[in-house]
């Protein structure tokens, strides 16, 4: 649904005064990362979806391979998704 939107820098643009305040660069970098995490996600199985604590060392390196991102790309977004659910 964010990517729909459009760039990051685009959409922070509508935000008054919020141009002026932060650099491009930012938006860059951040449009990067959701497409890094579009491919992890695409990557992964209905299954691992939906209990992504089924997810294994070899998993992580298919899922990785799969959407051309590293190991540790795929462990941090994991981690990051276990962190979320921890806190509820």
């Amino acid at each position: 649904m964010m990517r729909k939107m459009g760039p990051m820098k685009n959409i922070l643009r509508l935000i008054p005064g919020m141009a002026s305040v932060l650099p491009t660069e930012a938006f860059n970098d951040s449009d990067k990362k959701m497409g890094r995490i579009e491919a992890i996600i695409l990557s992964m199985t209905l299954r691992e979806r939906t209990h992504p604590h089924l997810i294994d060392s070899a998993r992580i390196r298919r899922i990785a391979k799969g959407s051309g991102t590293s190991i540790s790309d795929v462990e941090n977004l994991l981690r990051q998704f276990h962190g979320h659910r921890n806190r509820r």
